[in-house]
């Protein structure tokens, strides 16, 4: 996302009414700045070559180490896909250039879902509340969630790609889910990360 900024600001059309902006929603980020490029995005790719709208700019961040002095940064800002497995579309017109971080779906729903990270809880006079058991609090987690805890349970070796494949959401999905169920200490890893297996933690 670094480059997609950095991009912006260097190609965009500083004459054009338009402003540069970029807008942050539930499923996506967008940059978006006045001025079409100078080829295709396919073209520019398959070049590699630099035609900077503002190279006094461009030499500025290449001179603080933030672009590389030659292509558009497509190659960098791809690196989403395969950090994410989410998309990044580039579109251009006569007037505009934008640049689309697709967002997990899954993701974002889950992050507002309640009570999967829920600490100690207390009631009204400060008192804290019995834990309840694994099998209860398995009950109201999502249902990707049951899906990874389920299929760690079939199969405790089970790496993090094959269940992001399973349970069809990014292995970094698969990895906050994770990091979730060892917070609320439902799951365990034993052993490295190769030839380690997962171990589902069962309470009274």
């Amino acid at each position: 996302m670094r480059e997609a900024l950095v991009n912006l600001l260097i190609h965009t059309d500083y004459f054009s009414p338009m402003k540069p902006r970029i807008r942050v929603f539930t499923n996506r980020i967008e940059f978006e700045n006045p001025g079409k490029l100078p080829r295709s995005v396919e073209e520019l790719m398959r070049t590699d070559e630099t035609l900077p709208r503002n190279p006094v700019l461009a030499k500025f961040f290449r001179l603080a180490k933030l672009c590389e002095s030659a292509g558009y940064g497509f190659d960098k800002m791809l690196q989403w896909k395969k950090q994410t497995g989410n998309e990044v579309l580039f579109e251009t017109s006569i007037d505009k250039t934008k640049f689309t971080f697709i967002l997990s779906e899954n993701e974002n729903r889950q992050s507002t879902e309640k009570g999967i990270e829920k600490g100690i809880e207390k009631d009204e006079n400060g008192i804290e509340k019995p834990q309840e058991s694994t099998e209860k609090t398995i009950q109201k987690l999502s249902k990707n969630t049951e899906k990874i805890l389920n299929l760690m349970a079939e199969n405790p070796s089970i790496t993090t790609a094959q269940l992001a494949e399973k349970v069809e959401i990014s292995v970094a999905a698969i990895n906050k889910q994770i990091a979730k169920l060892k917070k609320q200490n439902l799951l365990r890893r034993d052993g490295a990360d190769k030839g380690g297996k997962w171990v589902i933690i069962k309470t009274d």
